[in-house]
């Protein structure tokens, strides 16, 4: 979920700081519309810039992701859908992977993980969910009017000078980036993990298994080795933890800290990077200005989560830088 909370931009110079790395093929990215004649995606007034925008947004995620298989393809469904909000707070866009799959990996409480449906085509080699979709998104389409956030509403450009308007591309690229492993499985009701399937059921997501509680003497306890009761406590300690090397890597060898604060915030919670510690990263919860490319910490993580990065993250340089519960996260705007 993406929400927009301060105004402030920053510079992302990653492409120039980072090693290149080349990949035989690219992971591609396919747009399915699922809006009505004449709204949304087919607006007459913003459809047409619309959709040039995702698909901009695609094609800047495809250059970061090398495919495990020839043809590796993810197909994002999207729409506009009226999602209400205020006038200085609004939920700008929700997204999720399509279905889960799970893997025998040797780990958690299970012995498995589920995988989102993306990130399993590409740890399997294949198309593991056929004709159907990896990811679907949403949009609030009440951004566009004068009532939810006053004048501002958003930018559909490409070049980033959105003044004082929200940064379309920007969104696309956070609510993309949770459909391709950001979402985490953890029902902050009883600190297990959602059922997806009688048969393994309290099994957590791949990025599930990269987090871990501070014990406050530098060490961590994984998520996955503690009781429902521990693990619903922790959700809300704010002293969650990344524990993959390769994000730890491009956070100058700091354990990247998760968005997991004392009252629990229904999509947003868990599944984002903390919005103190990195406010300017491009998966914390918060809107903060335009970023049009993953920063070093992102794609730390989803290396970490077993996607082939292009160029490999590098230490962060900041200059001014087929189951029956929907798991949709959300970034939010507050003026």
């Amino acid at each position: 979920m993406l929400t927009k909370k301060r105004t402030s931009q920053f510079l992302c110079l990653i492409a120039l700081s980072l090693p290149l790395v080349i990949c035989a093929e690219q992971v591609q990215f396919n747009a399915i519309y699922t809006d009505e004649a004449g709204t949304g995606f087919f607006d007459p007034t913003f459809g047409t810039a619309r959709q040039t925008a995702f698909q901009y947004a695609c094609d800047i995620w495809s250059g970061y992701l090398g495919a495990s298989y020839a043809g590796e393809t993810i197909r994002v469904s999207a729409s506009f859908t009226s999602m209400g909000g205020t006038s200085t707070s609004a939920t700008l866009g929700s997204a999720g992977p399509e279905s889960f799959s799970a893997g025998g990996f040797g780990v958690g409480p299970t012995g498995y993980l589920w995988l989102n449906a993306a990130n399993a085509n590409h740890w399997f080699g294949g198309d593991q969910n056929a004709s159907a979709g990896e990811i679907t998104s949403s949009f609030n389409s009440d951004v566009d009017n004068d009532t939810v956030l006053g004048t501002t509403g958003f930018y559909y450009g490409l070049d980033g000078n959105c003044g004082n308007n929200i940064d379309f591309v920007s969104v696309l690229l956070h609510e993309i980036g949770h459909g391709l492993g950001f979402t985490s499985l953890i029902n902050p009701a009883s600190g297990a993990y959602y059922e997806l399937h009688s048969l393994i059921p309290n099994t957590p997501s791949i990025y599930d298994s990269f987090l871990g509680l501070d014990n406050g003497d530098g060490s961590y306890s994984s998520l996955m080795d503690l009781s429902d009761a521990d693990r619903m406590a922790a959700a809300t300690s704010d002293e969650i933890y990344w524990l993959g090397d390769v994000a730890i890597a491009a956070n100058n060898d700091v354990f990247p800290k998760i968005f997991a604060p004392t009252i629990w915030e229904n999509g947003s919670s868990i599944s984002h990077e903390d919005e103190v510690t990195h406010p300017d990263a491009l998966m914390s919860p918060y809107y903060s200005g335009v970023a049009h490319a993953p920063d070093a910490l992102t794609l730390g993580m989803l290396s970490d989560i077993g996607w082939d990065v292009i160029p490999e993250p590098s230490p962060i340089t900041l200059i001014a830088l087929a189951c029956g519960v929907s798991f949709w996260v959300r970034r939010r705007f507050y003026d």
